[in-house]
């Protein structure tokens, strides 16, 4: 569903070339103004199905990367952009590949490995507002590492905490913003399945929808991405997975912001709290149930939100 307004903006799309590699009842914690929510009513059953991408872009951009070289590329997990390059990160050869504003290609972090000065997991990256270095979590190892930036060489490495999450994103005052969804960790000391927590270098400073489920070692996660960064006025959102309630991260607090109405569409409100494999059973077999909103972009001209359905 897309809210818009009557400003139109340019669009830009990546091409990449590729050589292709292949294996043939919630705690509301440090949570107000629930009565003040913008409530966003939407009907997937009479939805349209499609949009043309004219009705809000009146131009496109097209950057081809990669062109003319042969660095192997596998799955495209992410692309950051910044003033001096374009940032892919390639999920299946565990690397970071730098562009030009042009698309052609830079150079390359590829330090997948067990060496002193390697990553064994290729977590988060972060990139520094002077792209003076690469900040990488390697979630196997618990620890983030930090490179310089085009040279690579490693400056330091501090140590992160074990944690399964399924995304995370950082301020530029070092808060770590963290959606662990339904994952089993150990959160200031106490076992639970809480939904998103918040952490700095001196430890979890706040966690929300605190709830303990008998997971029998299952879990999961409704979408990769659950945590928005607005890189236009440094503001992030945290999409909840079963409250349908979008909120604006505030510091070490989350404001609520948008509630999605599905309507006779929606999934039963205690699901998140029962059995997970109850709960994965269920998503299995849902029909013309609306889940999971997650809000993709929100800016001054447009808020995207896409769901399951």
């Amino acid at each position: 569903s897309i809210i818009t307004h009557h400003m139109k903006k340019n669009f830009i799309l990546f091409i990449v070339s590729l050589l292709i590699l292949c294996n043939c009842k919630n705690e509301r914690k440090n949570i107000s103004n629930y009565n003040e929510i913008e409530v966003i009513q939407i009907l997937p059953e009479t939805a349209d199905k499609y949009i043309n991408l004219s009705n809000f872009a009146d131009s496109i951009e097209i950057i081809q990367l990669n062109k003319g070289s042969k660095e192997l590329i596998g799955i495209v997990q992410r692309i950051i952009i910044r003033d001096k390059y374009i940032y892919l990160i390639d999920k299946t050869l565990k690397q970071i590949l730098l562009f030009d504003k042009e698309g052609n290609y830079v150079t390359k972090l590829s330090k997948y490995g067990d060496g002193p000065e390697c990553y064994s997991f290729l977590g988060p990256v972060f990139i520094d507002s002077l792209e003076s270095y690469i900040d990488i979590i390697d979630m196997r190892a618990n620890k983030i590492l930090r490179y310089s930036n085009p040279t690579f060489e490693l400056i330091k490495s501090n140590p992160f905490p074990d944690i399964s999450f399924n995304s995370c994103v950082r301020t530029q005052d070092s808060i770590y913003y963290i959606a662990t969804q339904q994952h089993e960790n150990i959160i200031n000391g106490k076992n639970t399945n809480t939904e998103f927590v918040i952490y700095t270098t001196d430890g979890f400073i706040n966690d929300f929808f605190d709830k303990r489920i008998d997971a029998k070692k299952n879990n999961y996660s409704a979408a990769t991405e659950s945590i928005l960064e607005n890189c236009d006025n440094k503001s992030f959102y945290y999409s909840s997975m079963f409250t349908n309630t979008i909120y604006s991260i505030d510091s070490i607090s989350l404001e609520p912001l948008y509630y999605i109405d599905f309507g006779n569409c929606r999934m039963p409100e205690d699901l998140g709290t029962q059995d997970i494999k109850k709960q994965i059973n269920y998503i299995h077999q849902m029909k013309e149930t609306a889940a999971f909103p997650i809000m993709t972009l929100n800016n001054k001209q447009y808020t995207f939100i896409t769901y399951f359905y």
